[in-house]
């Protein structure tokens, strides 16, 4: 298995002609996308999220090819030659360095780093690397989705660590993360093995859930919106293929493969509980060179190797070009940060442990919270089994008036106290101006989720304990305006079986795994404990804290509750709704909320997928 510098494959030196013009390197898991439009970037960064190709060979084969004739588009090489002529005109060298200082000097660093980008591709880190790269705010996201992307697919790869082609028979190997201290530690055999068992384990889950859904909810059997006499309808398959519909030749061939689109994509979703966090992925970076600043520090604070390394390589594609921009990270300056952030982390870390050893002697060892020393299961977890708990309500009833007073603030003549000292009185509570008509005006007409209720809801704010699988974690991350901090992946929360894996008779099956995980992951912990996170599969269970204001909770829960999300987050948001309504009914509600989905589905992705049908048609 290769490390991260070996996670490319090898090219022809035709390929190597036309990837290093829009590439920073060929050889490495780290580069930077170059000399291509804007729209260029983005989509191969979107496209790339949902493909098994690296970068480089999807941008071969999709971007830069004739789809018709399977050869390089005719101008290709006059486009490489031009944009390598022009380079050699571009500002550069003592030019550049004289240039550069001055602004420097003149504007500051922030002001000028805050206005340059760039879009950097990360390949073959595992899933805590990518969790610590993703943890930036002020930046744009993309990793390979674990729900169009089956990963259990095994790569041939040669004597020096290239992977050179995607193997077809049962040879080859899984790409997961091999980590050196651990392959030189007598736990390396057993790593290997429970990885691979794993790996394989999510493959034949995944094929018995596709048969088991098809069997459970038959293509003949679902709906699917089409039109009928120019009228959108959700019409049955059966009533498709008999021609009950418009154009039926066409809409049976979208709804076939929504439908088989939405399978793939269940069964996906229900499998991922397998997938160790050692399972490589891929990751697209955009951001400012500010922001690069700030993250590169971070990542370089930790004390966690493969995260330090992937930073260093960062760090170097980055500063190939832009050697001003992000000169910050190492220098003196930027050095005593990341030490700060590492000794910050450190006496934080320290100060955690005593409270536990504090705690457990306070309640003569009678555990921590509602779980026990030795961990707590979701299989027997106790009275309390909420996932969703709200340590601060924030928004009281006091806080309805605030938020109501800043709503109308910019219309009033009066200061925000006297509007405040309005809104409260018994005057206005009987009148058209009373804080909860103000609300709901603020929130009246809302046709679509992404219409935004105003600012003023950022007032009120709210604190949350969640607790959910790693899986579960990987998906409210990306809403990086909830300020989220985590605890370490571990083993004694428990897991999640999903209900699907019962019904198939698959419930001893996939608790095995587990108790091979488990056993794994003491001893790592006893003697490798820096890795023995990346045994942890995405089914255990781990809590993490989100604090957000009403309007971020607005958009978060009306986004992560719609029908084609993922089963295990809509449920604990609906739960997070329910909490937060129940303390908070006056601001927390159906109407603040209008999008909220507290529904349940089968296929949740199958409206979603036969709508992209219908518009891949149009195209």
């Amino acid at each position: 298995m290769p490390g991260l510098t070996k996670f490319v494959e090898r090219y022809t030196e035709e390929e190597k002609d036309i990837l290093s013009t829009f590439f920073s390197n060929i050889d490495k898991g780290v580069f930077v996308l170059q000399n291509m439009p804007e729209v260029t970037k983005a989509a191969l960064v979107a496209r790339y999220s949902r493909s098994e190709m690296s970068m480089r060979r999807l941008f071969l084969k999709e971007f830069v090819t004739d789809p018709e004739t399977g050869q390089y588009y005719g101008d290709l090489h006059e486009a490489i030659n031009a944009i390598n002529n022009a380079n050699r005109f571009s500002i550069g060298g003592k030019r550049a360095n004289a240039f550069f200082k001055r602004v420097f000097a003149e504007y500051g660093d922030d002001s000028v780093i805050d206005n340059a980008g760039d879009h950097i591709a990360i390949e073959g880190v595992d899933q805590q690397e990518a969790k610590y790269i993703e943890h930036g705010r002020l930046a744009g996201y993309i990793e390979k989705s674990t729900r169009y992307v089956d990963f259990t697919s095994k790569y041939k790869i040669d004597a020096e660590g290239y992977i050179l082609e995607k193997s077809t028979g049962g040879d080859g190997s899984y790409l997961y993360k091999e980590y050196e201290p651990v392959m030189q530690s007598p736990l390396s055999g057993a790593y290997t093995q429970t990885m691979d068992l794993l790996f394989d384990s999510v493959k034949k889950l995944r094929s018995d859930l596709e048969a088991y859904l098809k069997r459970k909810m038959p293509i003949e059997d679902e709906k699917f919106p089409v039109s009928v006499n120019g009228v959108q309808q959700a019409v049955k398959f059966s009533d498709i293929v008999a021609g009950k519909v418009d154009d039926p030749e066409n809409e049976e061939k979208r709804a076939r493969a929504a439908y088989k689109s939405s399978i793939k994509a269940k069964s996906l979703d229900l499998a991922r509980g397998l997938l160790p966090a050692s399972t490589m992925t891929n990751l697209g970076w955009y951001a400012s060179f500010r922001s690069f600043d700030h993250s590169l520090k971070k990542m370089l604070s930790y004390d966690y190797p493969p995260i330090v390394q992937t930073a260093m390589q960062c760090y170097a594609e980055l500063e190939k070009d832009n050697s001003y921009l992000i000169s910050g990270v190492m220098s003196k300056h930027g050095q005593e940060e990341i030490e700060f952030l590492r000794q910050q982390r450190r006496v934080l870390e320290r100060l955690g442990e005593e409270a536990d050893k504090l705690y457990i002697s306070k309640t003569k060892g009678q555990g921590i919270g509602s779980f026990k020393p030795n961990g707590i299961s979701l299989r027997r977890r106790g009275n309390d089994d909420r996932n969703a708990v709200l340590i601060s309500p924030g928004a009281n009833q006091q806080q309805l008036y605030t938020v109501a007073a800043m709503s109308i603030y910019p219309y009033s003549k009066l200061p925000l106290k006297d509007i405040i000292r309005l809104l409260r009185s018994e005057e206005a509570k009987a009148s058209p101006v009373n804080a909860e008509a103000i609300i709901s005006a603020s929130v009246q007409g809302r046709s679509n989720r992404r219409y935004k209720p105003p600012r003023s809801f950022e007032a009120a704010n709210y604190i949350e304990e969640w607790r959910g699988n790693f899986g579960i974690f990987r998906d409210l991350q990306r809403n990086r305006f909830v300020l989220q901090e985590r605890k370490a992946l571990g083993i004694n929360e428990g897991y999640t079986i999903p209900a699907e894996v019962y019904k198939i008779g698959a419930e001893g099956f996939y608790r095995d795994k587990m108790e091979a995980v488990e056993s794994l992951y003491k001893d790592m912990n006893a003697k490798l404990p820096q890795f023995a996170q990346s045994v942890v599969t995405f089914a255990y269970l781990m809590r993490w804290y989100a604090s957000f204001d009403l309007r971020e909770a607005v958009w978060v829960h009306e986004l992560r509750t719609g029908r084609q999300g993922h089963p295990d987050y809509r449920k604990l948001m609906q739960e997070s709704f329910y909490q937060l309504s129940y303390a908070n009914p006056s601001l927390v509600n159906t109407d603040t909320m209008k999008f909220v989905d507290l529904g349940n589905y089968d296929l949740e992705r199958l409206s979603a997928e036969k709508s992209k049908e219908d518009k891949l048609s149009k195209i």
